[in-house]
């Protein structure tokens, strides 16, 4: 799935509206609809927001895979 995707079904999940979520994220509505039609990437520090508000990581919207058998350095 898509960042966007993540967000919308997320942002579903939590029963919050498109307003809803960007009032609590500090961005306009129309940026939130942006953000999960894949038409615009959001900051770092606002996709931080959003994992924050909808009760998951960060990690978990952008689908970053973590490699469980790389080696730990130190």
């Amino acid at each position: 799935m898509s960042l966007g995707q993540n967000i919308r079904l997320r942002r579903y999940e939590a029963g919050l509206t498109q307003r809803e979520l960007a009032e609590r994220i500090d961005v306009t509505q129309a940026a939130l609809n942006m953000f999960e039609n894949d038409r615009r990437q959001p900051a770092f520090s606002t996709g931080l927001r959003i994992a924050e508000v909808l009760g998951c990581r960060p990690e978990d919207l952008y689908e970053i895979p973590i490699d469980k058998n790389r080696r730990k350095d130190g």
